[in-house]
């Protein structure tokens, strides 16, 4: 499994919560508790990407400000 969390390594509770959102193999669990740049999907996936993506850029070029704007719980402000 490489750098990844083992299966066998992970409290039976844990265990049983992981299997029952769907994740049941070693690679499946190490993907989501240890997470590489390489497994995660690509941001351009998300809807008008790439406008933002041009925009960001079109900003950079321009010297305008940016500011990015988040809080703690994740949901998608």
């Amino acid at each position: 499994m490489n750098d990844r969390v083992a299966n066998n390594q992970l409290h039976p509770a844990i265990k049983e919560h992981l299997k029952g959102t769907g994740l049941v193999t070693d690679e499946e669990i190490g993907q989501f508790l240890n997470p590489m740049l390489k497994d995660l999907p690509s941001p351009f996936l998300i809807k008008d990407m790439d406008k933002a993506a041009g925009l960001v850029m079109e900003a950079i070029k321009k010297g305008w400000e940016i500011i990015i704007w988040g809080d703690y719980d994740v949901d998608g402000i």
